[in-house]
């Protein structure tokens, strides 16, 4: 909701809706309906992610390791539009937000695959929030991290444009195909 509030405060130029989803754990009933009713042009999945740098752990459970307090960490992978990632790695390093990059070459196990591929298609993106002990009774996040996500998340929405260009293709001035990543 700070997101909310401060873009607002801000005066964005785009229409902002932020929800809390149900049942994204079993097939993101919630955002498919959400995104259905909505139809996004953007949508960003902001969930956990697991942490890798548990103390006593000698093992990392991903690769790259993500850490606590090293900020939020970006996806990209199928589930993460090539241009919503360049424009939240954008936000991050022009406001100097820290964040780490999270590689993934399978689907996401959050909110972003439904929001994707709802409305006839939706340029999604996704956060995650470093969790050590995720599913556990003792979870641990760190604040500067979730504090990270939220000025991450304000500086991203408020850099859109109503007619912001998300085509991963565009063509250059002498008419030639080129990617736009």
């Amino acid at each position: 909701m700070q997101v909310a509030k401060t873009c607002a405060e801000r005066g964005i130029n785009v229409a902002l809706y932020c929800l809390g989803t149900v049942q994204e754990e079993i097939g993101g009933r919630g955002a498919t309906a959400a995104a259905e009713g909505i139809k996004p042009d953007v949508a960003i999945a902001v969930d956990t992610t697991l942490a890798a740098d548990t103390p006593g752990k000698t093992k990392s459970l991903t690769d790259p390791a993500l850490k606590l307090d090293a900020g939020p960490s970006i996806l990209r992978g199928p589930n993460g539009h090539p241009v919503i990632t360049r424009l939240l790695i954008e936000a991050a390093q022009k406001n100097d937000i820290p964040y780490q990059m999270k590689p993934d070459a399978k689907a996401a196990s959050n909110d972003a695959k439904p929001l994707q591929l709802a409305a006839a298609g939706t340029a999604a993106g996704s956060i995650g929030i470093p969790l050590r002990n995720m599913h556990t009774q003792n979870e641990v996040a760190s604040m500067a991290d979730i504090e990270a996500t939220i000025s991450l998340l304000t500086e991203f929405v408020c850099s859109l444009k109503e007619d912001q260009d998300l085509l991963p293709i565009n063509f250059d001035r002498n008419g030639n195909r080129c990617l736009n990543l």
